[in-house]
């Protein structure tokens, strides 16, 4: 059984989602069962973090699942329920562990619950954050409070709290990675004001320890010397923003790896922009990385390094340490530039390629290959094509390099749009564009990496053409396969929601889409599988959401040569209605699958499929009412080091995963001294590893022993949580050596 291994974490939140007081009903289920529902009372709504099974508190064998909530007044809940499949309601009434949290504005106000992990663990650790906040967002505060729960103890009392007092009031943001810092193998955690003070225009970050919750070190970042606080009529109309990354550790020659100085720990990017009146709200925008210990790395020194001049018109809004562009064996990062709307400054790229390790440019676009206007260039994004299963990026120009796949939504401006463009073997060039190409007329949403549609190991992406009203809201997603030279819409769908309505006086219809994504093959007819979220509501003159519905809808996904159709075989639809009017819009927090993989048997029929659809006032737990027959997928093979070789002290172990589309959703790694041991272990026992998802590489920790002989097995775990047991292997370990070579990864 999945546990919250797998939890969905540090997901950004809307600004309001969780703060809507509505009626919410189930209108439509078919081709679902219904194992159990928790309909949001009392409370504001559903936090989507964290969520997820966890523990089994009452005994009947199936994992309970936890539930934060936070009132309107700040206070916070956090509780599991029995997930047994009931076909009715689960409240909060009936909780099998939890507690509340009071909010008291200006003194603690609790503010989220984190999850951190030990890799000794399969079960994640529950600690409360609060502050001394005003209780809204924004708030300046100097005082962070932090609880970890006693979780054997279904009251959760406090194990172990520390209060952390800050060198100013500010807004403070905390972020909790997945990575030790000072080798004790529990992921620590960073505090930083996101907003840089007038008066002292500096940022401080702290690492602290996530076990004892005591600082490990603390370091000042000046703002850079070109960026000047101004005031207009006493205010202040300046504007910083800074944001800080860990970068992940992951196997050279996939994707990157984010130690540059091959210590085992991630390197750290801190990232902000800067406007001001003084320069006519043109920004700058300024980049440095820290190694583990909080210092610059070379060739960065202790002075910000300014991205592009003050005189720039459009802000990198969006960023990602997304790949290893340049082949270098290191974590490249994309810098988008969303909007270029400032008038009588120079236009910037729409996006570029950095080398954070060589702190140089890579490529960047052109901007006469996206049109010819500031507008026509405007909201582009870009993502990397990903081979599948998680298969890493691809070269689909055959270049030799990473390719792009580039992107806008239709905006009010202008059309949806979607092209390939080269990365560093071409410069960054426009391959192909769609530009208001009568192929994507009326589509107005990209969904990139949704789907493998022409069945070439490839993920492509999925077009939604919107309703135009509530009456009978109909959406049409596309299947458009993804290729060198261009694009091709195969199959089609259309799903009408049973939530309808009617456009009032004064009122206003949105209709949209958030999520697309692939499910494997849950009714067994052997094609892939996809399912789409999807959403639409009224809304009055105010901007208040007066109605909506949110819809979650599977559908078969046949290659583009069968003669079968896409059909949608199931789905879920719910109702909300406003009752305050006070909620300003959007309020629909998309339907959505909580985790794709995080399939359980709720309703114990000896198939996994039980699903959860999270929307921010409701909670189903479903299962598909077609059994398909799950193939299990194959053993891994290839060990590396080889059966009966030897690893260096320190380094990962590594395996080929099972082919086949879909064959494995994660694995499970056994290690241990006793080969009879390490055979016959199960998930209880002592040899367990973890699940440590579908990445084939893991790293002991902690460090293997030279001198010592070890044994090592891997399960391979398909879509479904069926297991497929694997064979043991043997390994002998010999001394680390200083030798560089960027091949660490820490425990994931």
């Amino acid at each position: 059984m999945k546990t919250m291994s797998r939890l969905l974490v540090g997901v950004v939140l809307l600004a309001l989602a969780g703060s809507l007081h509505a009626a919410v009903s189930v209108s439509r289920t078919q081709g679902f069962n219904k194992s159990w529902q928790f309909i949001n009372s009392g409370y504001e709504g559903i936090e989507p973090y964290p969520t997820g099974y966890y523990k089994d508190y009452n005994g009947d064998g199936l994992a309970d699942y936890l539930i934060v909530q936070k009132s309107g007044s700040g206070d916070l809940r956090a509780f599991t329920i029995n997930t047994a499949a009931t076909g009715g309601d689960k409240t909060y009434s009936n909780k099998t562990a939890g507690r509340d949290f009071a909010a008291t504005a200006g003194s603690s106000v609790p503010d989220r619950v984190f999850t951190p992990r030990s890799p000794a663990s399969d079960l994640p650790d529950l600690v409360v954050y609060s502050n001394n906040s005003g209780g809204t967002n924004g708030s300046n505060f100097d005082t962070l409070t932090f609880r970890r729960l006693d979780k054997t103890n279904t009251a959760w009392p406090t194990e172990k709290s520390k209060t952390l007092t800050m060198p100013f009031k500010a807004p403070w943001a905390v972020v909790w990675p997945e990575y030790s810092y000072d080798s004790d193998d529990y992921p620590d955690f960073f505090v930083y004001n996101s907003i840089a003070p007038k008066d002292g225009r500096r940022f401080v970050l702290t690492l602290y320890n996530g076990r004892t919750f005591e600082q490990i070190w603390q370091k000042t970042l000046a703002l850079h010397a070109d960026d000047v606080y101004s005031e207009v009529g006493g205010y202040a109309y300046s504007y910083s923003n800074l944001v800080v990354n860990e970068l992940p550790l992951l196997p050279v020659g996939r994707i990157g790896n984010g130690d540059f100085d091959n210590d085992g720990k991630p390197e750290l990017v801190c990232y902000y922009n800067f406007g001001s009146v003084l320069t006519g709200m043109k920004y700058t925008n300024c980049i440095t990385v820290l190694n583990s210990s909080g210092n610059p790395i070379s060739p960065y020194g202790s002075s910000w390094t300014a991205m592009d001049p003050s005189s720039t018109k459009g802000s990198p809004l969006l960023w990602a340490a997304r790949a290893d562009y340049d082949k270098d064996g290191y974590r490249d990062v994309m810098f988008i530039y969303t909007y270029q709307t400032i008038p009588n400054a120079t236009a910037v790229p729409a996006f570029t390629a950095y080398s954070l390790k060589k702190r140089s440019v890579l490529f960047k676009s052109t901007n006469s290959d996206l049109g010819d206007t500031d507008e026509e260039r405007s909201m582009f994004n870009t993502i990397e094509p990903l081979g599948c299963p998680g298969n890493g990026c691809v070269d689909l120009s055959g270049d030799g390099k990473i390719d792009l796949a580039v992107f806008r939504n239709k905006n009010e401006a202008q059309p949806l749009a979607v092209g390939l463009f080269h990365g560093v073997g071409g410069a960054g060039r426009k391959i192909w564009l769609t530009g208001s190409s009568s192929t994507v007329t009326g589509y107005e949403r990209v969904h990139m990496d949704a789907n493998d549609f022409n069945y070439d190991g490839v993920y492509d992406f999925a077009l939604v053409k919107p309703p135009t009203g509530p009456a009978a809201p109909t959406f049409k997603i596309a299947n458009t396969a993804f290729q060198a030279s261009g694009i091709s819409i195969g199959k089609t769908v259309n799903y009408t929601s049973s939530v309808t309505g009617s456009i009032g006086t004064d009122q206003t219809f949105f209709a949209s889409s958030t999520t697309i994504g692939s499910f494997g093959d849950m009714n067994g007819n052997s094609q892939r599988d996809t399912w789409a979220g999807l959403w639409w509501e009224l809304v009055d003159e105010d901007q208040v959401a007066v109605k909506g519905g949110a819809s979650l809808v599977v559908y078969n996904t046949p290659p583009p040569s069968s003669s079968s159709a896409a059909s949608v075989f199931a789905s879920v639809d719910i109702t909300a209605t406003n009752l305050d009017n006070w909620c300003p819009a959007p309020f629909i927090y998309n339907a959505r699958i909580v985790d794709g993989y995080s399939f359980v048997d709720n309703d114990k029929d000896s198939v996994t499929d039980d699903v959860i659809v999270y929307y921010d006032q409701a909670l189903l737990a479903l299962n598909f009412k077609d059994k398909g027959i799950y193939a299990a997928a194959a053993q891994a093979t290839t060990p590396n080091p080889a059966d009966g070789g030897t690893v260096q002290a320190g380094k990962p172990l590594r395996w080929e995963a099972p082919d086949g589309e879909y064959a494995e959703s994660s694995f499970q790694v056994y290690l241990g001294t006793s080969q009879t041991a390490v055979t016959n272990a199960t998930r209880a026992s002592a040899e367990y590893k973890g699940d440590i998802g579908f990445t084939a590489v893991w790293l002991p920790r902690p460090a293997l022993t030279a001198g010592k002989t070890y044994y090592w097995r891997v399960d391979t775990v398909n879509a479904f949580g069926q297991v497929t047991k694997g064979k043991v292997w043997r390994i002998g370990v010999k001394a680390p050596t200083n030798a560089a070579g960027g091949d660490w990864l820490m425990y994931r």
